[in-house]
């Protein structure tokens, strides 16, 4: 059976596929972020990780870190596809990890390419496996 088309011959089934990414922003676009009295223009390529803090965001930047007034989940649809969400309330730029490690029993970590160990959610463990694989 054909995939459903429209007059052009586009179908619809991919196109469905392709728009989420379509509509993400460019990896190399800068997106700005308000520090207190500063504001910040950051390429998503150079985030390390971001960490929830209530109704703010604490964005790690190499050595530094500045806290943002915006939730996570408003900051995450801003950002690229290669930054991932790994746990609720972390996310983390995909090209920065270099292994995923079992803690405990049930528990999982990712190790990030400066050491920093942050806890990785098992519903998000297959996710970030294939987009390493897919980088």
């Amino acid at each position: 059976m054909k995939a459903a088309e429209d007059g052009d011959g586009v179908s619809l089934a991919r196109f469905d596929r392709v728009l989420p990414f379509a509509l993400q922003p460019r990896s190399d676009s800068r997106i700005r972020l308000k520090s207190g009295a500063r504001t910040l223009f950051v390429r998503p390529s150079q985030i390390d990780w971001i960490e929830a803090a209530g109704n703010y965001a604490s964005v790690r930047v190499r050595d530094t870190t500045f806290l943002v007034r915006e939730q996570l989940g408003d900051l995450i649809q801003r950002l690229p596809s290669t930054i991932l969400r790994i746990h609720r309330s972390i996310l983390v730029n995909v090209s920065r990890v270099v292994e995923i490690r079992k803690t405990s029993r049930k528990a999982w970590a990712v190790v990030l390419i400066d050491g920093k160990i942050l806890p990785l959610a098992a519903e998000y463990r297959e996710i970030l496996e294939e987009r390493l694989l897919a980088d």
